[in-house]
């Protein structure tokens, strides 16, 4: 028997009730995230880049520093990034 693997597509309400369940953790104080009360809390912008719709999210700037340096294309000085705000 062959190992066929199924991808799983979870739509947008699915990927909600999950990330609702998931408690992210600090990486600093290695217990749960305290959001608005942090100082790394911050409002990012950018686009959905399979959609292309506008995606205007909070989000912890410590978990987002390796999407951000991903973004950056090595040697031209920038990328798509995120457009990031304080909050």
């Amino acid at each position: 028997m062959g190992d066929a693997k199924e991808e799983v597509k979870l739509s947008e309400e699915q990927l909600e009730e999950l990330e609702k369940m998931v408690e992210p953790i600090c990486p600093l104080l290695r217990s749960k995230c305290i959001e608005k009360r942090c100082a790394f809390w911050t409002l990012t912008q950018g686009r959905d880049p399979r959609l292309g719709t506008p995606v205007q999210q909070y989000q912890c700037a410590l978990t987002l520093q390796p999407v951000i340096m991903l973004a950056q294309p090595p040697s031209s000085g920038g990328g798509h990034l995120p457009r990031i705000l304080g909050g």
